[in-house]
């Protein structure tokens, strides 16, 4: 990459500046230059907490609020993820009592041992605990399926859970799965478990991101329910899997050839969501996986769909936009 991007040149005075959170990328890279970034101060990781919590529909600023709010925002050690993470969480909490109770449960977070990663994953354990339904729960879980740095997009992510049966409308509601499935996206984003999201000329939200710390505490949650194959790690990571027969909801492929009949002792045939980056052997998969309620196939050298897929009874969402079948 550094070489691409010395290649292309440049105006006199042009730099090249990389950000990553490891230090031998940096040596990679040769830089000139490394500058470490330290954590926020207190003042500044109490004026992002503030633009946080304190704004039009949040709690009302007391003194008690601000007490309790200043020894939480201390615990989080000036790492600006933890701090959005918990401070999305108290928007949501009106009363010191509430908050009292946020404050007894990030105690534990005084280890003066911990490091930033630490208490950024216990800050977003802490807003997925608080989540309000096992339904939104899930759908977050959900999301480990997609590798890191991938555009969610929210339609397609909520017609996937809507596949799953994840999202279940409260009795007596007459509000559309697709309403509810955008009232979850909506409060992932507030509760900073999804993030950048990018909106269209109505205001409507598109796409959005999942931070990568945030997918690694995803994976945690998911782990034995979500498989993410990656290329030719297949028969690693099936190893991995504490018990293969539970994985049923998802399962993504870096390369379709990892799963041709021959090859797929161990996939679980009950599997309900396949995601395919490369399909290959797409009639095999439709032979080999009855029981799958979404299909997302995603290969532009793809042009056929087989018939096979008439045989798949319980589908209940077939996503083939980046194809090239036509019939």
């Amino acid at each position: 990459m550094r070489n691409c991007l010395l290649g292309i040149g440049g105006s006199k005075g042009s730099k090249i500046m990389v950000t990553t959170r490891s230090d031998v990328v940096a040596k990679v890279m040769r830089t000139s230059y490394c500058h470490h970034l330290q954590n926020l101060s207190d003042e500044y990781s109490w004026m992002l907490f503030e633009k946080i919590v304190f704004v039009d529909g949040g709690p009302t600023r007391t003194q008690a609020l601000v007490d309790i709010g200043r020894r939480i925002v201390r615990r989080c050690g000036g790492v600006p993820l933890a701090i959005k993470a918990i401070g999305h969480l108290l928007n949501f909490k009106k009363g010191a009592w509430e908050w009292s109770e946020i404050d007894r449960t990030t105690q534990i977070w005084n280890n003066p041992t911990s490091s930033g990663m630490d208490r950024a994953l216990s800050a977003i354990n802490l807003s997925y605990d608080y989540l309000p339904s096992l339904s939104l729960k899930q759908c977050f879980a959900a999301c480990s399926i997609f590798p890191k740095d991938t555009l969610l997009q929210k339609d397609k992510l909520v017609q996937m859970w809507m596949a799953q049966g994840l999202i279940n409308p409260p009795k007596g509601s007459h509000l559309q799965m697709e309403d509810i499935g955008g009232n979850h996206v909506n409060m992932l984003l507030q509760r900073s478990l999804l993030q950048n999201p990018e909106k269209d000329l109505f205001n409507n939200i598109t796409l959005c991101k999942m931070h990568d710390l945030v997918h690694d505490f995803s994976l945690q949650v998911s782990k034995n329910h979500c498989f993410n194959m990656e290329d030719e790690s297949h028969h690693e990571q099936i190893a991995t899997v504490n018990d293969i027969k539970a994985v049923h909801l998802m399962l993504i492929s870096g390369k379709q050839k990892m799963i041709k009949k021959e090859n797929s002792e161990g996939i679980p045939s009950k599997l309900r969501t396949l995601i395919l980056n490369g399909s290959a052997y797409l009639e095999d998969i439709l032979t080999s996986f009855r029981y799958l309620s979404t299909l997302i196939v995603q290969d532009s050298e793809v042009d056929i769909l087989p018939t096979a897929i008439g045989e798949m009874k319980l589908l209940r969402y077939l996503d083939i936009v980046d194809t090239w079948i036509s019939r």
